[in-house]
């Protein structure tokens, strides 16, 4: 299954940014939890300022559903980023998910309002390898059609988001 963050947004990342490492970061909030909007603002500032010298952040911001229940409803939430914070928590071996969390590459995870460990995790995720993609994109009518992509060692996800 082929998610998209801005087709033309990763496109153009790898052609103007080569030198610098795509580096997702996903912020798992509510609107119902009082402590997400430092969180939020942080992420927000990371995605305008780019403030790691050799790393393209492409930050995403997933509202969980799991606040919910607690009586006041995030318009914006989904059971499939509640699904995604699931899935970190046994990759990383996690004891428990919680709002603010902030995944770096799938690999860290911190609280998204650490500022220091945040940026920690996003300095040690630009010495990791990232695979090589090489794909073509075309649109027909009010699709995307993407080629070439071996998934054969892995998934490949993209997220469509605003711009």
């Amino acid at each position: 299954m082929l998610r998209l963050r801005t087709i033309a947004l990763i496109m153009g990342t790898i052609v103007q940014a080569q030198d610098r490492v795509p580096i997702l970061v996903e912020l798992f909030t509510s609107e119902g939890c009082s402590s997400c909007p430092a969180a939020d603002t942080l992420l927000a500032e990371l995605d305008s300022r780019q403030p790691v010298k050799n790393a393209e952040l492409l930050v995403l911001s997933e509202h969980v559903d799991y606040w919910n229940q607690l009586g006041w409803r995030d318009p914006f939430s989904s059971a499939a980023f509640s699904e995604r914070q699931q899935a970190y928590a046994g990759r990383l071996h996690a004891d428990d998910v919680f709002t603010r969390q902030v995944v770096v590459d799938g690999r860290y995870s911190t609280v998204g309002s650490n500022r220091a460990n945040l940026l920690k995790a996003i300095e040690s995720s630009t010495a990791t390898a990232k695979p090589k993609l090489d794909f073509t994109i075309s649109r027909e009518a009010n699709q995307l059609i993407v080629n070439g992509l071996d998934t054969s060692t892995g998934d490949v996800w993209a997220a469509l988001t605003q711009g």
